[in-house]
């Protein structure tokens, strides 16, 4: 095993999607809601999101995608709206940071992963842009481990659950998919990573009764990774 592969937000960022997307689409919506409504902003928003996944598009960034058809769908452009958009993630957007907590047994974790000679990689979805992505990573006080890659909108060229996505970053990386262990608590987004031959540890407490178990090797609390991790060094 030379490579560990992290998802971010309910992995080693304490954060509920559930709660965080919703407050996210309404902080960003309202800062334009004077040029278009928050419905059809948000709206925009989520059909452009969805073209960055899948197909993959190799000759396009997810950023270059998403502008495309965000343009296509607003009539507003990146140049236009980009100085609005950095202050965003620099103001509005911060105030998220309230509803996620730092899991306290990560950045030890991957502290002590890059003295043991691994390379850790965040494979985090892809549709955000470094910048907001570099913020999550503050929250989660691992901003400053030198991660080999960060997956971002602007370096990546489709999105979870699509294995293209996976085979990037191992490219990126430069190894081999038995190589790599991807750690992650969903098992749609991160666990399909499987299906390109890594190594996949769900985060899970209680039974896997109702999952797909062709998909995990091993799953537990973040805790128990470094034990895992030790039967193969």
């Amino acid at each position: 095993m030379k490579a560990v592969l992290f998802d971010l937000d309910g992995t080693l960022l304490d954060n509920d999607v559930s709660l965080f997307i919703p407050q996210y689409f309404a902080l960003l919506s309202k800062r334009f809601s004077r040029r278009i409504s928050p419905e059809k902003f948000i709206d925009s928003l989520i059909k452009a999101s969805n073209a960055m996944i899948s197909p993959p598009h190799p000759s396009l960034t997810n950023e270059e995608v998403f502008w495309r058809e965000f343009t296509k769908l607003t009539g507003m452009s990146f140049n236009e709206l980009s100085p609005q958009i950095e202050d965003f993630y620099l103001g509005e957007y911060s105030t998220l940071k309230e509803i996620t907590r730092p899991i306290p047994e990560a950045r030890e974790l991957l502290s002590s992963l890059v003295e043991n000679g691994y390379m850790i990689a965040l494979a985090t979805s892809p549709i955000f842009p470094e910048i907001a992505i570099r913020q999550r990573m503050k929250w989660a006080k691992i901003e400053d481990l030198p991660f080999q890659v960060v997956t971002t909108y602007e370096n990546m060229h489709s999105g979870k659950p699509c294995l293209e996505y996976y085979r990037e970053i191992l490219k990126k990386l430069g190894i081999q998919p038995w190589q790599a262990l991807m750690v992650g608590n969903s098992l749609q987004d991160d666990m399909v990573s499987k299906k390109v031959g890594v190594f996949t540890y769900l985060i899970h407490s209680g039974p896997l009764d109702s999952l797909d178990t062709s998909l995990i090797d091993w799953f537990g609390p973040l805790s128990d990774l470094k034990r895992v991790l030790s039967l193969y060094s």
